[in-house]
């Protein structure tokens, strides 16, 4: 089976529903879920469900240091601009995954490899919920240095990950 770790960065207060949300991942246990976070959180996890305490000063530094220019985040909402960067600035994280992806935490899972089975990943290197564009909710990349650095094919990936509101690079760009 294909290893895959799901990336989540998340700033501020958990919403009220995140437990219920960290119930569905903890059902996928083949999958690993990578939540980087400045809070703890609210319920124990299960050992599928990593939580790393990162600040958003912190997240500004790493992001900074992986990509060779200054990042300043100020709203937590334009992390969503850096989801399709997350194979990047978290490399050291992921690499003992075959792929890599991302997800937000206001939805509830199903089993998720009942849809993206070895047959779906041997065969494709990024698979988003979105027909012909990428998925900021959820998308999976294969894990490797050429995928991990697609967002450089945009021409406007600094100036996008450089401006402080959300461009909609996850989805649009």
């Amino acid at each position: 089976m294909k290893s895959i770790g799901i990336v989540i960065c998340y700033f501020g207060k958990w919403p009220a529903w995140f437990s219920y949300f960290l119930k569905s991942c903890a059902y996928n246990t083949s999958i690993d879920w990578l939540i980087f976070s400045d809070f703890k959180f609210p319920i124990q996890a299960k050992s599928n469900i990593k939580n790393h305490l990162l600040s958003k000063e912190d997240f500004n530094k790493l992001t900074s240091k992986k990509l060779n220019f200054e990042i300043n985040i100020e709203a937590s909402y334009k992390l969503c601009d850096f989801k399709p960067v997350y194979g990047k600035i978290f490399e050291d994280y992921i690499k003992k995954y075959d792929f890599w992806g991302y997800s937000d935490i206001d939805v509830i899972y199903g089993q998720i490899r009942n849809f993206l089975s070895d047959n779906i990943l041997t065969n494709y290197d990024i698979v988003s919920t979105y027909k012909g564009f990428l998925s900021g909710p959820f998308c999976i990349y294969r894990n490797v240095p050429i995928i991990n650095n697609l967002f450089k094919e945009s021409s406007r990936h600094k100036t996008i990950l450089q401006d402080t509101s959300y461009i909609g690079f996850d989805e649009n760009i």
